[in-house]
Formats: C-alpha cells, structure tokens, sequence
C-alpha cells in the first residue's frame, strides 16, 4: 500500500444508543434451527445499513428460512418502528394466503422489535415473535 499511495479506512467505534424502552421480550423458539421444513412458517428480520454518498439508508427485511428468499423488504432515512411494521404490513400483503398457520418470526431484540407497536402488528396477524437473547 506505501509503494501504491494507498490509505486504508479507518473505522472508528460506534457509539451504540438507546433508541426506546424494550416494552416485550419473548422466548427464544428458533434456538439456532435456521431451517424450515415448509414455506411461510419460520420468518427472521433485522435492519441493516448502508452507506451512500448521502447518508445511511436502512433496509428491513424479511427472509424465509425454508428456501433463504427474501419475503418483503423496506428502505428508510431513518430507522423507526414504523419502517418494520412496514416491512411486516408488505409480507403479510404478499403472502397472506400462503402463511403457515403458526408462523414464528425471529429478530433480535432491538427497540423496534420490542415496542407495543410491534407487539400488536405480530397479534393483529397471528404471528408468534420470538428472540435470540431472553434473559431468564
């Protein structure tokens, strides 16, 4: 890299917040068994970000552990609790009829997953949410 000119990029740490209180815990079901033996019965979600020329751009997805497709996805400025009830609202919309009766759905325990919101889009829809981290 000294030959070439190059620089490295140096990533400083983040400062992680707290962005809202954890209102709902739930039982860890998935228990590291990240395959599904029919489609629409076991879901996982989570937000990811990336970086553009103009900011931080958040993507919520949600993929079916049966085949790995992604089921719905949503794109926000900002991470809210309404850019996953967003995402949850577009799966249910595209795979309503196909849904497994009991239809768990794993995320980690971040607020957006923790909120009353969330918690009554899940129960509005009959899906069981579920996280990794439950302290007993």
């Amino acid at each position: 890299m000294k030959k070439y000119g190059l620089l490295s990029e140096i990533r400083r740490r983040r400062k992680w917040v707290q962005m809202g209180q954890q209102v709902h815990r739930y039982e860890n079901l998935l228990n590291r068994q990240f395959h599904a033996d029919r489609p629409n019965s076991k879901w996982v979600t989570d937000i990811s970000y990336i970086h553009t020329g103009q900011g931080v751009l958040f993507l919520s997805m949600i993929r079916d552990l049966y085949d790995n497709s992604i089921v719905a996805y949503k794109t926000a400025t900002q991470q809210t609790v309404n850019l996953v009830l967003d995402t949850i609202r577009l799966a249910m919309k595209k795979e309503k009829k196909k849904v497994a009766a009991e239809l768990h759905l794993h995320s980690d325990q971040g607020f957006q997953y923790t909120s009353q919101a969330y918690f009554n889009l899940t129960q509005e829809y009959g899906i069981t949410p579920f996280h990794p981290l439950l302290q007993p």
